[in-house]
């Protein structure tokens, strides 16, 4: 699987660096969407800065050589094919640079409108247009599961809360850092949810917190069936052009001049060429791609107030207790706190 990975660090909504890169390891685009990168950009911030990048304490403004000669840097010294990066500060892209290569065959160079995979963060934007169905009052995160979908196990007992919270119980279709052998052929959304969702579950509902690529699979179907048009329509037409995110999409050609390719490498050696997953397995929970730029927008955008209303807002940035009281979660556990 192509390993692109999307990092957000913010000081109190002072200072966030989004990248994206296609690496070296080609298994983990769902699963690890920040990991080790968030430290790496982490530490680029605080070495950059005059004050640390925690609490409220004023940043010093990022210098753009001193970034491009670091990321320059980060490129010649690791593993990286190509990378691209945005920098804002006072709610202003500062710095967006692409370095290294798109393709590495054809030297096709990354600059700032390439495309890469931005793996599950493609899950915030499902919750987003589930909460933007509630707040026209034609679902409910409190509805059952069983309200859409009433053939899958336990489906009146868990609520589309427990789904975007990740405590649904529902087994993760994609658990493993590699494509299993079904994966390695195209699929259908419902053939995915038939599949995993009628298992048994694999803990009572809300009791825990499992990151499951099902739940958000599943929110993607029925932001389609609630609002009578494709998951991707449903999402340009409420987010990504309101916002002008026009370097956003899903899954462009691979071959095209605007998406990054994906590497692995194994052993040490170099980076080989790894072919995206077939069509079907990615859907709501990881198939957008976009650029830096774009994804400031949407934080920004999100963050101010302009994507939805304040309650939605707080309820994906407010942590919510397990029924055994022994941990607390937000929407997926995937919103770094703003």
């Amino acid at each position: 699987m192509n390993l692109n990975r999307s990092v957000l660090v913010s000081a109190e909504k002072e200072v966030s660096i989004r990248g994206t890169a296609n690496l070296f390891t080609p298994a983990t685009r769902i699963r690890l969407a920040r990991a080790f990168t968030l430290l790496a950009m982490f530490a680029a911030v605080e070495s950059l800065s005059a004050q640390p990048v925690t609490g409220t304490a004023p940043t010093k403004q990022v210098d753009p050589k001193e970034l491009d000669d670091y990321f320059a840097e980060q490129l010649s010294r690791k593993p990286f094919v190509g990378i691209s990066v945005a920098v804002v500060q006072g709610g202003k892209i500062t710095f967006c640079k692409g370095y290294g290569y798109a393709s590495k065959e054809t030297k096709r160079p990354v600059d700032k409108d390439t495309r890469f995979a931005i793996a599950s963060v493609t899950k915030e934007f499902t919750a987003a247009c589930i909460l933007l169905l509630s707040e026209e009052g034609k679902l409910s995160v409190d509805d059952p599961v069983a309200k859409y979908f009433p053939d899958l196990t336990r489906s009146s007992d868990v609520r589309l809360r427990d789904l975007l919270n990740m405590v649904s119980g529902y087994r993760d279709y994609y658990p493993l850092d590699f494509l299993t052998r079904e994966m390695t052929q195209p699929t259908t959304p419902d053939a995915v949810i038939n599949e995993y969702a009628k298992q048994p579950l694999d803990f009572e509902p809300g009791t825990r917190w499992s990151y499951s690529n099902t739940n958000y699979f599943i929110l993607g179907r029925i932001v389609e069936k609630v609002s009578g048009k494709s998951y991707e329509d449903f999402l340009q037409e409420r987010i990504l052009r309101p916002l002008g995110m026009t370097h956003s999409g899903f899954e462009p050609d691979p071959g095209s001049s605007e998406a990054a390719i994906g590497y692995g490498s194994f052993s040490g050696l170099d980076p080989q060429p790894v072919p995206p997953e077939p069509a079907g397995w990615m859907f709501s929970a990881g198939s957008l791609y976009s650029t830096p730029s774009d994804v400031v927008t949407w934080d920004l955008a999100l963050m101010n107030g302009k994507v939805l209303k304040p309650e939605s807002y707080l309820m994906i940035t407010t942590n919510r207790l397990l029924k055994n009281a022994c941990a607390q979660v937000t929407v997926g556990d995937w919103l770094l706190k703003k």
